[in-house]
């Protein structure tokens, strides 16, 4: 947890959620989350302190496979400037994502829209034409190919 930054916070609150778990269900296991519907499963993880929408659905997605798209800031940042969706936070990005994604496709989405934001539409300064979306990219459109 040290790579992502505010170990210490972190490790507080991962300990806190741990005891928590341990008091509701007895021991410290989540295979129980299996049996739940998606929306419910989120809705008990994101009840533990530390815990928000973004880690809840990629304990979901990685550890159930459960349609649930976690939202980080590359998922946030080129579903906005794509026109995907035109939201303020990446919370909202998530709920909009639930409704525009099919769900057979969210794992596989995930993964390559991090990986297209971390090596090419990256967030101070995108590589336009190293990027094959341009022909659907609302930023494109607007800020690049009217600049040429």
């Amino acid at each position: 947890i040290r790579s992502g930054g505010l170990a210490n916070i972190k490790a507080k609150k991962i300990k806190k959620s741990l005891m928590e778990i341990k008091k509701r269900e007895g021991k410290i296991d989540l295979e129980f989350l299996a049996d739940y519907k998606p929306d419910d499963a989120e809705e008990y993880l994101v009840s533990l302190d530390g815990v928000g929408p973004k880690t809840a659905a990629c304990v979901l997605i990685f550890s159930f496979n459960f349609p649930i798209m976690p939202v980080d800031t590359h998922v946030h940042r080129l579903s906005n400037r794509i026109g995907l969706v035109t939201t303020k936070t990446p919370e909202k990005t998530q709920e909009a994502m639930k409704l525009i994604i099919p769900e057979e496709n969210i794992y596989s989405f995930h993964l390559n829209i991090i990986e297209h934001g971390r090596k090419v539409c990256k967030a101070s300064r995108p590589l336009c034409s190293e990027c094959f979306l341009t022909d659907f990219c609302d930023y494109f459109q607007e800020n690049v190919k009217k600049a040429s």
